[in-house]
């Protein structure tokens, strides 16, 4: 997806209000990350936000083809950012990245992201299809306490050092689906799409113009990385009718 298909769809859904739309960023109905969001909440303005998403790369699928809009900033990328948004609980106002390709299609396979926002604090992440072993983790920080998740390879949550206890909601055949919030986006969506027999709460999980705000921060990385790692203000103001590849490498890199 383009920008501007984002922007489309954003202004098509403010035109209708009522009408639920679906948005698949499962790691925000994952129990854990709502265990630690829960505690984040508690301990005030960060003054610290790193997060890790590393993996070996993808050989499966449309992965073992050239891509043609990006790589692990584009593929992988959106599901760190959405759980470094939610943490940061404040807006963005700038990005820069530096992005290396091991790839023979030369798209990104490793990247640096720094997110700054409009109360000072700066968020690093680190987005990879590079590393021997997968880790997927974050850590928030204050002045007040310390909140730290890991994903994968296990789920551990803790607040200050002490382990969070994280509950299921829902008892599955493969618990990682629940864990990562692959089950209950589903009944969340189905849920806010209308009546639903399931009475326990639902998570509200990522709405369309969060997830163009996402979009937003990856174009712009991706512009910033090809412009030697200059920051790039938060609108985005380069073109959204390009790829985020193009916005690095140029051009001639089309949609695909």
């Amino acid at each position: 997806m383009l920008l501007a298909d984002g922007d489309r769809l954003a202004a098509a859904v403010a035109g209708r209000p009522g009408r639920p739309v679906a948005v698949g960023e499962n790691l925000l109905h994952a129990p854990p990350v709502q265990a630690a969001l829960q505690r984040r909440s508690a301990i005030g303005p960060l003054d610290h936000l790193s997060l890790r998403t590393v993996q070996p790369p993808p050989t499966w699928g449309h992965f073992t083809r050239p891509l043609r809009s990006g790589g692990v900033l584009f593929d992988l990328g959106p599901h760190a950012l959405a759980v470094a948004l939610a943490l940061a609980d404040d807006d963005p106002v700038a990005v820069s990245a530096s992005l290396r390709s091991s790839r023979p299609d030369g798209v990104d396979d490793e990247a640096q992201v720094a997110v700054e926002f409009a109360g000072g604090l700066t968020a690093t992440l680190e987005v990879s299809w590079t590393a021997d072993q997968p880790q997927w983790g974050a850590q928030a920080a204050s002045s007040s306490g310390v909140v730290r998740i890991e994903l994968v390879p296990e789920v551990i949550v803790e607040r200050d050092g002490e382990v969070v206890d994280v509950i299921d909601r829902r008892t599955t055949v493969d618990p990682r689906l629940e864990r990562l919030g692959y089950v209950d986006q589903l009944i969340d969506t189905m849920r806010a799409a209308g009546p639903s027999d399931d009475e326990s709460p639902g998570i509200p999980g990522q709405t369309v113009a969060e997830a163009v705000e996402v979009l937003e921060l990856i174009t712009a990385a991706y512009a910033s990385a090809g412009d030697g790692g200059r920051s790039i203000a938060i609108p985005f103001t380069g073109d959204r009718t390009l790829t985020p590849l193009a916005h690095w490498r140029g051009t001639n890199a089309t949609a695909g």
